[in-house]
């Protein structure tokens, strides 16, 4: 099961798990998928409706019986001076990042066998410094996901956390294009990252739980 399957790093992880034949879930905001997956069942929806939430973990125990690995890749991002941010924008930040990743696991976790079963929840190397409204949303993503861990850990469930910088998503790509000068922006962003450069979807492998366990 992974969210945030239409885009992005969630469309990464899903290209990623499709070619090592896993059967797959998957759910976005957008109505198709890019790419040819024709294997795997797609939902589009909302993540904070939870009647969709909870009609995609009913068709996930009929699709998938029981779900082992579930996948939290939904982002959503917004930047302006906190004196002037909206509510609006400031909920939808809170709620695209931190509270779409609390109705999936409410939802999806019960459907883990007896096993157990693994959470790779995407939160971003901002959140753990200081960007308004999204670095508190991702942040308590990282906190959300280690208090599941710790409730979790006598039903054998492992709730993991990858925090990936800069990553060069169509996303992403646009926010530079938007700019006067796209290449010097990309590179201002490359070398305000841990690494001095920008990642791809693809690049971040390391978010099986295989290593992330």
């Amino acid at each position: 099961m992974i969210t945030g399957a239409s885009s992005g790093i969630g469309q990464a992880v899903a290209s990623h798990f499709h070619g090592e034949g896993a059967n797959l879930l998957l759910t976005g905001r957008r109505p198709e998928l890019p790419g040819n997956q024709p294997d795997a069942l797609h939902l589009a929806g909302d993540l904070n409706d939870e009647s969709f939430v909870s009609g995609l973990a009913a068709r996930a125990s009929d699709h998938l019986g029981d779900v082992e690995w579930s996948s939290s890749a939904m982002d959503f991002q917004t930047s302006s001076p906190l004196e002037e941010m909206t509510y609006d924008s400031a909920r939808d930040v809170l709620h695209g990042n931190l509270l779409s990743a609390f109705l999936a696991m409410k939802h999806l976790m019960p459907l883990a066998p007896e096993s157990g079963a693994s959470m790779v929840c995407v939160s971003s190397r901002l959140g753990m410094v200081n960007q308004t409204l999204y670095s508190p949303a991702k942040g308590g993503l990282i906190a959300l996901a280690r208090g599941a861990a710790m409730e979790w850990a006598t039903r054998n469930i492992r709730v993991n956390v990858v925090a990936p910088g800069l990553t060069a998503t169509p996303v992403i790509e646009a926010s530079f294009q938007r700019r006067p000068d796209p290449a010097a922006y990309r590179r201002t962003r490359a070398q305000g990252s841990a690494r001095r450069w920008s990642a791809r979807p693809r690049g971040h492998r390391a978010m099986t739980f295989r290593r992330y366990s």
